[in-house]
């Protein structure tokens, strides 16, 4: 069961790939999450912005 993200909240991930227009990859139990501006590799604090059924797009905060 995907995790009810809330536009909002705040969490950690890693970048796992990048979409054809070159936006950062990454997913949260279940949820698939666009990361503008995001690269692969290093963890990445990420705000959520835009919520919709399987997906999220999220705003970078930092690198870890």
């Amino acid at each position: 069961m995907a995790e009810n993200l809330e536009i909002g909240q705040e969490f950690e991930v890693s970048v796992i790939a990048y979409t054809e227009s070159g936006e950062g990859i990454s997913s949260k139990n279940g949820i698939l999450l666009i990361i503008p501006g995001a690269n692969i590799g290093p963890k990445v604090m990420v705000k959520v912005m835009e919520r919709g059924v399987t997906r999220a797009y999220c705003k970078l905060i930092d690198y870890l």
